[in-house]
């Protein structure tokens, strides 16, 4: 058997962020969010440009499940910020909420099936009001490529903001005698 040396990788990138969810009412709402990151050395050159839209579905206040479509524009070769490749894909997204005291968790979980990654944020949340927030930190991301030998270690500063806007409460309250 034949056993292939792991070739591991390290950047640093920027990945900024804008996400949006607008609940429509009780079960329905729509996803948005726009993404942008660097490649090496944090601000060298684009590295992808994605869009995400998508529909949500709230089982509950806190828990949602969200179907949609993704343009992600690969910027591949060094020196080629020009050069783009691309791609179209389907995604899933689950959302869960939890509250501890004051203390707020969102997880989620995205689906593909393109590749394998791990991600691990460590960052501060910085709440505007209750409808828009920012995210600050650090980002590791460890991704293995298909090939099975080859390794990523992308080392982050994400930024990262969130808009949510409800018309639920809005219809709610213009319906109201």
């Amino acid at each position: 058997m034949l056993f292939l040396p792991k070739l591991p990788t390290d950047e640093q990138q920027v990945w900024a962020r804008y996400f949006n969810q607008t609940r429509l009412s009780d079960k329905w709402g729509l996803w948005g969010d726009f993404h942008f990151r660097t490649t090496d050395h944090f601000i060298k050159e684009p590295s992808k440009g994605i869009i995400r839209l998508g529909l949500m579905y709230c089982f509950k206040d806190d828990l949602k499940f969200t179907n949609g479509y993704a343009f992600i524009n690969h910027f591949p070769e060094e020196g080629h910020a020009n050069v783009s490749m691309p791609e179209h894909r389907i995604w899933h997204q689950i959302q869960l909420h939890n509250k501890y005291g004051k203390v707020r968790t969102m997880q989620w979980t995205n689906v593909y099936d393109v590749f394998e990654q791990n991600r691990l944020f460590v960052g501060l949340d910085y709440n505007f009001n209750s409808h828009a927030h920012v995210q600050l930190g650090y980002m590791n991301v460890y991704q293995q490529f298909a090939a099975g030998s080859k390794f990523k270690y992308i080392h982050s500063i994400r930024v990262f903001f969130f808009q949510n806007l409800d018309f639920l409460k809005t219809i709610k309250q213009a319906l109201r005698p």
